[in-house]
C-alpha cells in the first residue's frame, strides 16, 4: 500500500482538484484507491464529488466517536473510496489532527492512499506529511506558488520523507509563466506533469464530477491519466481522439 500526501505551499493552486482526478484516474487503471481529506479546517474534497454532507467523517474517527475508519469511508460510483472531513465548523472541536497517521495505518488494504493535505506548513500539513510515505506537490507556474513549495520541501527533508516531484496545474502557456526547467532548477524537484488550464475542469466541478469522468478526451483528462499511470509505474497510451471529439473540445474551450 502506497501512502502519498498531496501538498501545496499555498491555497488556490488546485491541489484538491488534482487529488480527486488522480484518485479517479488510478481507479480507472484498475487500482484500489482511498482518498482522505486531511484539510480539516477547510475541507473541499467531498465537494469535488458533489457531496456536501456525510453522516460520519474523518473528524469522528479522530475524535474516537466511531470504532473504525471504515465507518467514515464512502464508495464513489467509480469504485474510489473517500474519507471526507466535516464542513461544519463545530466538528473541529475535540479533533487532534496529529492522530492522522494512526488513522491512515488502519485504512483497509488499498493500492494507493492519497491524502489531500492542507496548504502551507501548519499543523494539518505537518500531520499529512508525517502520515505519508511519499509526497507529491501541486503548484501553479508562478514564482509565488513555486517559492512556497520550497518551504514545504525543506520540512519534508527534515522529516525524511520521499519527495516524488511536482505537478504544475492550470498551465496556460503564457510567456510570463515559469518553465519546467526553471521550476526544477528552483525547487530541486522533478516536474512529473503539466496539467493545462481547461474549462472542462470547472464544468465538471459544477456537476459534482472529476474532469476525467466528465470528459475523458479533454486535454486535462489525458494529462491526469498520464500522471496516474506514471505513479502506478505503467505505460499509458492516450486515446485516439476522434475528429468529432476534437471539435467538441475546441468549441468547449471557446465558451
Amino acid at each position: 500500500m502506497r501512502i502519498i500526501s498531496i501538498l501545496s505551499g499555498k491555497g488556490g493552486v488546485g491541489k484538491t482538484t488534482v487529488t480527486a482526478n488522480i484518485g479517479v484516474a488510478l481507479t480507472m487503471l484498475g487500482k484500489s484507491v482511498t482518498i482522505i481529506d486531511a484539510n480539516i479546517t477547510t475541507p473541499h474534497l467531498g465537494i469535488n464529488f458533489g457531496i456536501f454532507n456525510y453522516p460520519i467523517t474523518l473528524n469522528d474517527v479522530l475524535k474516537g466517536k466511531v470504532n473504525s475508519v471504515v465507518d467514515a469511508m464512502y464508495f464513489h460510483d467509480t469504485g474510489l473510496r473517500i474519507i471526507p472531513s466535516a464542513l461544519n465548523v463545530e466538528e473541529l472541536y475535540g479533533v487532534d489532527v496529529m492522530d492522522l497517521e494512526k488513522v491512515v495505518q488502519k485504512v483497509p488494504m488499498s493500492d494507493f492512499v492519497l491524502i489531500d493535505s492542507a496548504p502551507g506548513i501548519g499543523r494539518e500539513a505537518i500531520a499529512a506529511i508525517q502520515a505519508a510515505q511519499e509526497l507529491l506537490y501541486v503548484t501553479n507556474p508562478n514564482i509565488a506558488a513555486v517559492t512556497d513549495i520550497v518551504k514545504v520541501s525543506e520540512v519534508a527533508k527534515r522529516l525524511g520523507k520521499k519527495q516524488l516531484g511536482i505537478v504544475i496545474n492550470s498551465v496556460k502557456r503564457k510567456m510570463h509563466e515559469l518553465t519546467i526547467d526553471e521550476i526544477e532548477e528552483f525547487t530541486g524537484l522533478p516536474v512529473l506533469a503539466m496539467i493545462p488550464y481547461d474549462n472542462a475542469i470547472e464544468k465538471a466541478l459544477s456537476l459534482g464530477k472529476t474532469v476525467v469522468e466528465y470528459n475523458p478526451y479533454s486535454n486535462a483528462s489525458v494529462e491526469f491519466m498520464k500522471l496516474a499511470a506514471k505513479l502506478a509505474g505503467e505505460e499509458y497510451k492516450p486515446p485516439k481522439v476522434a475528429f468529432i471529439h476534437k471539435l467538441k473540445n475546441y468549441f468547449a474551450s471557446m465558451i
